[in-house]
């Protein structure tokens, strides 16, 4: 097996595919989920059986490594928007998923095009796709038969619910004064323990913010305390290099001077020996000049 084959073969696109096509049955068996989206769900099924026809249908001297990774890329994007439909039913979802999905076409695009292999697995995601939506419209049709019954139900309803609001409004024409008394009542009783509720909710707020006083100045103390031990510190280990330098120093300066003192001693004797070498060899020329 060739290099080029392995790397198609253990390219990420294979598992992203699986993935996506468990997610795509799960928002497909999701009663839930509104029925345009259902059909943009068939419509990434239609997707991804081309995109993986026109693969493994296409020599694979000819398919681009980039670009299956490029489609993986975007498959797993479709997958997240999938996984979110599912989870919070929100249709958005789905057209991010389809607007995805548009961009995989592009990038399948870019593989040679027009295999039997891939003309026969589109056909059949088509004719999948047309029967999903064929079954998908006769259960919109029975929903809407049960959403027409639940009206008619409703309405009977509110005809009765109309009818006895009627009579409690007759009845409770004799019984005003009395409500207002109880409405009173209650009301004054409310106002007392909201203010008690809210004397008590005061109460706990001054202790949190006590608490929170306290603890900060502790804190504060703290850290002063921290910051001055480490200033301390600090200064005492300048004063310690300061000190080392002064002695250093003073340690540098007396050798100098001893080192130039040597040196001066022995200019001086060297000097004495070249004047008393030169006075014995004057004396010899002299010596000779006479002679």
């Amino acid at each position: 097996m060739s290099q080029r084959s392995q790397e198609i073969q253990g390219s990420q696109i294979w598992g992203q595919m699986d993935v996506l096509g468990a997610s795509i049955d799960k928002v497909a068996a999701n009663d839930n989920i509104d029925p345009e989206s259902r059909a943009l769900a068939e419509r990434l099924r239609a997707v991804l059986t081309f995109t993986g026809k026109r693969i493994a249908g296409t020599d694979q001297g000819l398919i681009s490594i980039p670009v299956l990774d490029q489609i993986a890329t975007i498959f797993d994007s479709v997958t997240r928007e999938l996984d979110a439909l599912a989870s919070t039913l929100d249709p958005q979802h789905a057209r991010n998923a389809d607007s995805h999905a548009d961009s995989a076409l592009v990038a399948a695009s870019q593989i040679p095009v027009a295999t039997p292999i891939e003309l026969t697995g589109l056909l059949q995601a088509s004719t999948q796709y047309v029967e999903t939506l064929g079954r998908q419209m006769v259960q919109a049709q029975h929903w809407v038969q049960e959403a027409q019954q639940s009206v008619e139900v409703l309405q009977q309803n509110v005809a009765r619910l109309s009818e006895e609001a009627a009579a409690d409004r007759e009845r409770s024409s004799t019984s005003v004064a009395e409500q207002q008394i109880h409405f009173t009542e209650a009301r004054g009783k409310m106002v007392q323990e909201l203010a008690e509720a809210l004397r008590s909710i005061q109460q706990r707020l001054d202790q949190v913010i006590a608490e929170h006083q306290s603890q900060f100045s502790n804190a504060q103390d703290s850290r002063s305390t921290e910051f001055n031990s480490a200033q301390g510190n600090r200064q005492d280990g300048f004063n310690t290099l300061i000190k080392q330098y002064n002695d250093q120093l003073q340690h540098l300066d007396s050798e100098s001077r001893r080192h130039l003192e040597a040196l001066n001693n022995d200019q001086k004797v060297n000097i004495e020996k070249l004047q008393s070498q030169y006075e014995q060899r004057a004396k010899q020329i002299l010596e000779a000049i006479e002679n």
